[in-house]
């Protein structure tokens, strides 16, 4: 029997918040159950994760191990990658898409996104000289690094247990706040230029205008770049909706836009379980985990055509062209005020689910593991 190698896990940053984070600790765990050595490096952590990782500069101790496998999780411009360069493993990369520098190339104080996702790119060439075999968490992100030139990834969707969430207890007092008979539309995400928190806007005032002005916007986001949220917050008050970005002010369930910045697990739970519809008009999504988190609470789901998105939508929900505007606020009318389509899109949204579901991704984790090793095996013997 042959011996299995360790397999390390090599990323930019490791935190326990985001989805690759995420999928990395999950990927620790399944291996270390199939008995497999392995560790995760990188070059920042969240205190959290502190004595759980090791700093990608350790990565030079294993760099003569022949019976090893890396992964890199690639999302970005920076120097970890280049770690394995020297090394003997057999390099593994993971694409998880790289949001084009164009959202970021308008004004200067973007200039670091611009830097660092344009660096992502420019990289490929040097990056396809020592990977050996590609995953991806999307056949959208597949075929996009197969026209980098890559060799044609198997495809993992992102790893996550969405059932955990769904069984947390909502809080009380903000469940509370939500359900005092307005419409709670909901999206959420990092507040940046491409997932298109500014085009919800946009939709909001119409829907006010010609559909129900109290319909009220809820966006949950952390909001870490500085000069995005700050637009925001100027074209909110140029179309004259009111935004209260505080969960503990007393207007807080008064005012058109929520917009809580990140929440905890429990807070993210309560603001699912109350929303009557989750749109999404991003306008660039490798996967996108929002939509699945929302089939598992069973919420109607509204969507911009682009990118990622219809694959993982699936028929799991509606899809539109946000550029339409009279056939998009004509749509949120019909799911708000029909109860029976609304019904419907609830029961299509679980049954998509069932896709993402812990033990659909345990098996296709295997599937994928198992023609890895075998790829490595079939390179040792070259």
């Amino acid at each position: 029997m042959k011996k299995l190698p360790r397999i390390d896990q090599l990323l930019p940053t490791y935190t326990h918040r985001d989805a690759i984070g995420t999928e990395v600790q999950h990927i620790e765990k399944l291996l270390t159950n199939r008995g497999i050595e392995n560790a995760v490096f990188t070059q920042n952590w969240h205190p959290s994760l502190e004595g759980k990782c090791c700093h990608v500069q350790d990565y030079s101790r294993f760099s003569k191990i022949k019976n090893a496998i890396s992964i890199y999780h690639h999302s970005i411009g920076c120097p970890v990658p280049f770690y394995t360069y020297q090394a003997e493993a057999f390099n593994v990369t993971h694409y998880h898409n790289i949001t084009p520098p164009r959202f970021f190339a308008k004004d200067t104080d973007y200039q670091l996104y611009f830097e660092t996702t344009k660096l992502g790119f420019v990289v490929h060439p040097v990056m396809r000289l020592f990977t050996h075999f590609t995953w991806a968490d999307s056949y959208f992100n597949a075929q996009e690094f197969v026209d980098y030139g890559f060799k044609e990834p198997l495809v993992l969707p992102l790893l996550r247990d969405y059932r955990k969430l769904v069984d947390l207890p909502e809080k009380k007092e903000l469940a509370l706040r939500l359900k005092d008979g307005r419409k709670n539309i909901l999206f959420t995400g990092r507040f940046a230029p491409n997932k298109a928190q500014h085009d919800l806007l946009f939709l909001l005032k119409l829907l006010h205008e010609y559909v129900d002005p109290k319909i009220r916007l809820v966006l949950v986001g952390s909001r870490d770049m500085i000069k995005y949220p700050s637009q925001f917050l100027d074209l909110a008050k140029s179309l004259n909706l009111s935004v209260d970005m505080s969960p503990e002010s007393d207007r807080y369930h008064n005012c058109d836009v929520l917009a809580p910045g990140s929440v905890d697990d429990s807070s993210m739970t309560t603001y699912y379980r109350n929303a009557d519809l989750f749109l999404c008009l991003s306008d660039h999504e490798g996967f996108c985990v929002p939509l699945v988190e929302s089939m598992f609470f069973g919420l109607p789901i509204i969507a911009h055509t682009s990118t990622a998105v219809p694959e993982t939508l699936g028929d799991g929900g509606l899809l539109i062209d946000k550029y339409d505007w009279p056939g998009t606020v004509a749509t949120i009318k019909a799911v708000l005020s029909d109860v029976h389509l609304s019904s419907s899109l609830r029961e299509k949204a679980k049954k998509r689910a069932e896709h993402f579901a812990w033990p659909a991704l345990e098996k296709q984790f295997d599937v994928c593991l198992d023609q890895t090793l075998k790829a490595f095996f079939e390179h040792q013997n070259t």
